[in-house]
């Protein structure tokens, strides 16, 4: 007997070889799932963190999740707070020591962006109030503040603009009102620290 209702094939074919192939379909399908599950916190015959890993807290809420490839975190890595809620996101490069990271407050929202170079802040970090805007914008080098450091008002308005050296007030340092009037000024000099 030959079954032409089924739209989708264009030939006759017997109702048991199409039975067959829809189980086989099936047992493929399902073993994918239960068997093709992807294997977290591996090591491999050296003892090196490889693919997909999570560790949790003793509450059982996720402490982070992320990628290693002979030891070394790649990709992004997603790390969270104790109650389980977001606290960072870290894009690793393999073979660099540079991370680019994102911090979060409780509420979600963004606390600091920038780049850690060996586990250090490094380049331009920003760092934003618990509702969103931005606080401070510094430039880091070794993970201390070095360069060009501004603060600003709720407003957006810069409220001080100094420089650092090595993370020591260094050069010009002006005070600004709310309204951008320059309020005081005064220059450091970092060789007499």
């Amino acid at each position: 007997m030959f079954c032409y209702d089924l739209v989708f094939f264009r030939y006759p074919i017997k109702k048991d070889k199409y039975m067959r192939s829809i189980l086989t379909v099936l047992a493929l399908v399902w073993g994918c799932l239960v068997f093709g599950q992807d294997d977290i916190n591996q090591v491999d015959a050296n003892g090196k963190k490889q693919g997909h890993w999570q560790k949790k807290y003793k509450n059982g809420k996720l402490r982070y999740s992320g990628q290693f490839k002979d030891d070394m975190p790649i990709g992004i890595f997603k790390r969270y707070s104790n109650e389980g809620k977001l606290s960072s996101t870290l894009q690793y490069t393999l073979g660099t020591t540079s991370v680019v990271a994102q911090l979060f407050h409780e509420n979600g929202k963004i606390l600091a962006d920038g780049n850690y170079i060996s586990q250090k802040k490094d380049s331009v970090w920003k760092f934003y109030s618990k509702n969103g805007l931005l606080f401070s914008e510094g430039n880091y080098k070794g993970g201390v503040l070095n360069g060009e450091y501004k603060e600003f008002y709720k407003n957006g308005q810069i409220h001080f603009h100094k420089f650092y050296k090595s993370g020591v007030e260094d050069g010009a340092l002006k005070e600004y009102y709310k309204n951008g009037n320059v309020r005081s000024k005064k220059t450091y000099n970092c060789l007499l620290y």
